[in-house]
């Protein structure tokens, strides 16, 4: 089975659009607030110091509601509990819950190619179908690929508990 590579870009792809709306809404919302804010007591810092301010809280609670968006979106795909996680990620203090899913994540389940199953990465074979997805050498038991024709790693005959192939001796 390939394997495909993710990138940072094609995982930012999963944040649904409402959690990118409600980060936005809660970028726009600190920057108000600290505008606001400010035209109380005379000892505040002056407009700039709390601009910068409310840019800095913000950028962290637009990424704080990101993350929750990702969470939300990538536990659904990986076949985990998508409202369990999302709730500990957002309620947990000290972004605990957030550090807790990525620990803890299980790996995204792939189709199979025999019947279209989802199922984990590590799976040797189809629960559903008996699919091969990491074939094996008879003799060794090592991971081997559905083409091999020899084990690269005892050089016995796929499928086969024969020798060795014999390489003709060319000179």
């Amino acid at each position: 089975m390939n394997d495909k590579k993710s990138s940072f870009k094609n995982e930012l792809k999963i944040i649904s659009p409402i959690a990118v709306g409600i980060a936005i809404a809660a970028f726009a919302a600190m920057l108000i607030l600290f505008a606001v804010l400010p035209k109380g007591p005379h000892d505040l810092p002056p407009f700039p110091g709390w601009f910068l301010l409310g840019l800095l809280a913000g950028l962290m609670l637009s990424a704080w509601v990101l993350l929750i968006g990702y969470i939300n979106s990538d536990a659904a795909r990986r076949g985990m509990g998508r409202v369990l996680w999302t709730f500990i990620a957002a309620l947990v203090p000290n972004c605990l819950g957030i550090l807790a899913y990525f620990l803890v994540r299980k790996p995204i389940l792939r189709p199979c190619p025999g019947c279209g199953l989802e199922i984990s990465p590590d799976f040797r074979f189809c629960p559903k179908c008996g699919f091969s997805l990491a074939p094996s050498c008879t003799h060794c038991g090592r991971r081997i690929e559905h083409d091999y024709v020899c084990c690269p790693y005892c050089g016995k005959m796929v499928g086969a508990t024969g020798q060795a192939p014999v390489v003709p001796n060319h000179g």
